[in-house]
C-alpha cells in the first residue's frame, strides 16, 4: 500500500494504494487520524485540490504527494476541519507539488477550516498566477515550520495567515506573521522568514524593532 492510516494509538488500521482511497472509504467524517506515505502519491481528482472532510493529519514521511497535470492543486480543508501536514522523514524531503498554474497547491477553503504547516517542502513545477499556499474567506492557514516555494495569499478579510516558523521563497508580508513575529532575510541564503519580535517605531517606510 502506498499509503497507510494510523488510528490515534499509533496503530494501522487500514492501507490503500490512492490517498484518494483513504479520504473518501475510510477517513471521511472520521477524526483524529493519520495517514502516512509510504510512497509518492499523485492526487487524481476533478479541477480543485482533494477535499479533506475530517480532522486528519497527512505525513509525507519524505516522499512526494502530487497533483495530476492541469487538474487542480493537491489539497484543501473542507468547513470546520483541520488539516495538519508535516513531514516526520530525517532529511524533511517530503514534498507536495503541482503542476497546474491556474489552483493553489494547498488551499484553506472553507469557513471555520485550518490549514497546519509544520514541515515539508510545497511548490509548483512551473510557473502561475496563484498563490502557493491560500486562505480563503473564513479559513486560517498556520505556518510553523516546513520550506513554501512560492506566494502565501489571504483572499478576503475574513481569511487568515499565520506564520511563526518555515522558510520562503518570497518574502512573508507583515499582516501574515503570527502575533510576535516580524519578516526577516536571510541575504547569504536568499531565503526568507519570520522571526521573534515587533515594530516599535516607524519613520516613513522604514519600521525599527525592539
Amino acid at each position: 500500500a502506498k499509503v497507510k492510516v494510523v488510528d490515534a494509538d499509533g496503530h494501522t488500521v487500514a492501507g490503500y494504494d490512492r490517498l484518494n482511497s483513504a479520504l473518501s472509504l475510510y477517513l471521511k467524517g472520521k477524526d483524529g487520524y493519520k495517514i502516512i506515505l509510504q510512497d509518492d502519491v499523485v492526487v487524481d481528482y476533478g479541477n480543485t485540490g482533494w477535499c479533506v472532510a475530517a480532522n486528519v493529519t497527512i505525513d509525507l514521511n519524505g516522499h512526494t504527494l502530487s497533483a495530476q497535470s492541469n487538474r487542480g492543486g493537491v489539497l484543501e480543508t473542507s468547513a470546520g476541519k483541520t488539516l495538519t501536514g508535516i513531514d516526520s522523514s530525517e532529511g524533511q524531503t517530503g514534498t507536495i507539488i503541482s503542476p497546474n498554474a491556474n489552483a493553489p497547491v494547498v488551499r484553506a477553503n472553507a469557513s471555520n477550516s485550518t490549514l497546519e504547516i509544520t514541515g515539508g517542502t510545497i511548490a509548483r513545477s512551473g510557473t502561475g498566477n496563484k498563490a502557493t499556499v491560500e486562505a480563503d474567506a473564513g479559513a486560517t492557514v498556520e505556518i510553523t515550520g516546513g520550506t513554501i516555494n512560492g506566494s502565501l495569499s489571504a483572499t478576503g478579510e475574513t481569511a487568515t495567515i499565520a506564520v511563526s516558523g518555515g522558510t520562503f521563497s518570497e518574502a512573508v508580508p507583515e499582516d501574515y506573521c503570527a502575533e510576535g513575529f516580524i519578516p526577516e532575510c536571510d541575504a547569504e541564503a536568499g531565503t526568507y522568514g519570520v522571526k521573534s519580535g515587533s515594530y516599535v517605531a516607524q519613520v516613513g517606510d522604514n519600521k525599527y524593532e525592539t
